[in-house]
């Protein structure tokens, strides 16, 4: 029975000591893409960055050398990442049996009227596929007819972003595209971007260009090629600037609402940004959103392991209007877990 119990001791030993050689190459490897790929390594105003990188390595590296268990070693790569306080810096190790499904409430896009000229469009979220694109369309198309109505609730609870692109395009069906890229761009005039500059970096902007076929994203491509040819660190994209004489005005005269929550980052937090760009009055109501660095537009790529995968982002804002890590705090605040509540709430609202 000793020498059984002693086989089993040494089979489950040896099947550690792989796992455990598995994630080491998993640090490494995240280690290895952000230093060749993130905007971060040569950003000067971040001097730290590479320092509380390679600190923060060590650390984990010395963690992984002490443990001997796959779920330990898990956390040990994730606390590397969360080190970064960056919500688009993470790995992702998903469960192969979870202990328990919990089934997910399915949220669509849509428009409702809560009351005559007081209408409640959801969107809940801005990182959809081809099975959402007939309601998100639908949503666009029916946007010009509010511009009068009394009050347009835009419900972005759960919306943890995804393609700043669609967050854009509701506000330009609401405001018309001509004055809101007018007030983007003077919104943003001091604001520019470098875009990280890598083969793989290149490779997935330009992948990405093929895609989704825009022009700006056409054009980055185009440019970042270019700036790896010439070995340069960054492609540093700034804002056109707009002729004096191209002025535009919308005719939007309702009261806007958006309700926010604790899970809004990314592109969520583009849609409440530029909505304020509008120079029109907005009332948050909620609850305080989460924050996002100024490093944006994430790539993800499968871990060594096969056990998971690594986002991370490959560009860095210069100059955003809103700060590194700043949120989006509620003019109301108030519990966003009650729909009826918050209906009641937003009819007691007056002008």
């Amino acid at each position: 029975m000793k020498k059984i119990f002693l086989f089993f001791m040494v089979l489950l030993t040896g099947c550690t000591i792989t796992q455990s050689h598995d994630l080491t190459n998993d640090l490494n490897f995240i280690y290895h893409q952000i230093l060749e790929n993130h905007p971060g390594i040569h950003n000067d105003r971040d001097p730290s960055f590479k320092q509380h990188m390679d600190a923060q390595y060590s650390i984990a590296h010395e963690q992984l050398s002490k443990n001997y268990y796959l779920d330990l070693h898990q956390e040990i790569i994730k606390d590397f990442c969360k080190s970064f306080n960056d919500s688009h810096l993470w790995v992702n190790y998903p469960e192969k049996t979870p202990v328990s499904k919990i089934p997910k409430t399915h949220r669509c896009f849509s428009i409702e009227n809560i009351e005559p000229k007081i209408a409640w469009i959801t969107l809940p979220t801005f990182d959809f596929d081809t099975t959402h694109e007939k309601e998100f369309a639908s949503v666009l198309s029916n946007m010009a007819p509010l511009r009068t109505n009394h009050t347009i609730v835009f419900d972005i609870r759960g919306n943890q972003g995804g393609n700043s692109h669609f967050a854009t395009q509701i506000i330009e069906s609401l405001f018309g595209e001509d004055y809101t890229q007018q007030q983007q761009t003077l919104a943003t005039k001091d604001q520019s971007v470098d875009w990280a500059i890598s083969p793989d970096n290149v490779s997935h902007v330009k992948s990405l260009s093929q895609r989704l076929k825009l022009k700006w994203i056409e054009q980055v491509s185009k440019c970042m090629e270019e700036c790896l040819t010439s070995h340069q660190k960054y492609y540093h994209k700034t804002n056109s600037p707009i002729e004096p004489s191209s002025t535009f005005t919308h005719n939007v005269s309702s009261k806007i609402i958006v309700i926010i929550d604790g899970c809004n980052v990314s592109a969520a937090l583009d849609f409440i940004d530029t909505l304020k760009m509008m120079n029109y009055p907005i009332t948050l109501i909620g609850q305080t959103t989460k924050a996002d660095r100024l490093y944006m537009e994430v790539r993800t790529i499968n871990l060594p392991s096969k056990l998971g995968t690594f986002s991370f982002p490959i560009k860095v804002y210069r100059n955003r209007p809103r700060k590194d890590n700043e949120p989006h705090k509620p003019d109301i605040e108030c519990d966003t877990t009650n729909t009826d509540s918050l209906k009641a709430l937003i009819l007691s609202i007056k002008n």
